[in-house]
């Protein structure tokens, strides 16, 4: 197959298995001394067992594995300086998968990415928000997504969206920003 990008390192999946009698050991022990006299050694070694195995077979779905081309195209470098739609089309560069991803749902008529910028790329997004224009061209976005929404996690004012139909469009955003309440915490 030649050289492979995996989501997971083949090691990590390799050490599970190799520690696995001690994971299973630690389930047991942490099992009776949380629910003291409630299970027999069987029964203990039994949940055991199924936790481990769940946790790798758990940490084995998550892991996948694509080739990589033999001759990879060079990828395009961005800096502060950069424009927010040079800055996206290196991103596209740097995570084709997102694209991959997207055509999989081919049955979805919106297939949009989502790009939050960080404090090390909020200087494209400054230029913009200054004179509040949208960026000046459409960007270049693999075949199959049909949109995208950009916001910067230092601007909680707006967020941009383009999409092939109506270029770019700016969104005010609630203020403040909803935060998610989780019961029990504070």
């Amino acid at each position: 197959m030649g050289p492979v990008l995996w989501s997971f390192d083949p090691d990590f999946l390799a050490s599970l298995e190799k520690r696995r009698t001690e994971d299973e050991r630690k389930s047991a022990e942490t099992t009776r001394a949380l629910f003291p006299g409630r299970h027999t050694d069987a029964e203990l070694a039994e949940l055991a067992r199924r936790d481990v195995s769940e946790r790798i077979t758990l940490a084995r779905s998550l892991s996948w594995r694509i080739a990589l081309p033999a001759n990879p195209p060079p990828i395009a470098d961005a800096d502060g300086g950069t424009e927010l739609v040079d800055l996206l089309e290196v991103e596209f560069g740097l995570h084709e998968d997102l694209a991959l991803k997207l055509n999989a749902a081919s049955d979805r008529p919106r297939r949009e990415v989502f790009f939050w910028l960080t404090w090390m790329r909020s200087s494209a997004w400054h230029r913009l928000a200054a004179p509040g224009l949208p960026p000046s061209r459409s960007p270049n976005v693999p075949a199959g997504i049909t949109g995208l929404w950009v916001g910067c996690l230092l601007d909680q004012t707006h967020v941009l969206h383009w999409d092939h139909d109506t270029g770019w469009t700016r969104h005010p955003l609630p203020n403040p920003l909803p935060v998610p309440r989780f019961p029990g915490c504070p």
